[in-house]
């Protein structure tokens, strides 16, 4: 028998998980959780603890430690409302064994359960194909991928602009661009003035921030 504990604010979600799961043969829902406070009072160990990651009254990474630390033989599910690469990646760091979306049908999350149970590490289909996607970005060179992300937004920078704004994005100044680029101080400010013109922006402290938000897509 698999014992399965639900950890979320939402009676309606939990409730109809409960009798979706319950009517399994080789499953049991042990209880619902809401909070680190409720994780703390269960009983029974639970075998699989199912996270619905739209809970907002708690940090959901404070509620993975719990989870983890707690019941270090269960397997954590991470149930989310759409493909959210920040809590997935945060998730795999934290030891989450897998991951579904929480618009699959039964079945997904019946076959998932069971896989995990199974020591399998899993993803549903469409968060495997974004975090796959994710992956093969980060093999990139970081300047790759800043210019890979301007072109997206039809900005297209010379080699040099691209020097000058990935050492801005790195947070140096104009003395040690021109350091690292073995270039003369006055030099580098005509190349930065060139940059700022390329993407259209004239305060540095708005070019790094422009660079550090397109850098997190």
């Amino acid at each position: 028998m698999i014992n399965i504990l639900l950890v979320d604010e939402s009676r309606i979600f939990s409730q109809g998980l409960s009798l979706i799961l319950n009517q399994e043969k080789d499953m049991n829902v042990i209880g619902t959780a809401m909070n680190v406070m409720g994780i703390k009072k269960v009983i029974v160990k639970p075998d699989i603890m199912l996270v619905n990651t739209q809970i907002e009254s708690e940090s959901i990474d404070e509620i993975t430690s719990t989870l983890i630390k707690t019941f270090p033989d269960g397997k954590v599910i991470y149930v989310l409302p759409f493909v959210d690469k920040s809590r997935i990646i945060k998730g795999i760091d934290s030891g989450v064994d897998g991951f579904i979306l929480n618009g699959h049908e039964p079945d997904s999350f019946i076959d998932i359960i069971r896989n995990v149970y199974r020591n399998q590490y899993v993803m549903s289909g469409e968060i495997a194909k974004v975090m796959m996607d994710e992956i093969q970005i980060r093999h990139y060179d970081e300047k790759e991928i800043l210019q890979q992300r301007l072109e997206e937004r039809n900005i297209n920078a010379t080699k040099r602009d691209l020097d000058v704004l990935y050492l801005i994005f790195k947070e140096k100044n104009n003395k040690e661009i021109a350091e690292m680029l073995d270039l003369t101080e006055k030099t580098i400010r005509d190349y930065v003035s060139m940059a700022y013109k390329r993407i259209n922006i004239k305060n540095r402290g708005q070019v790094y921030h422009f660079l550090t938000e397109i850098m997190k897509d």
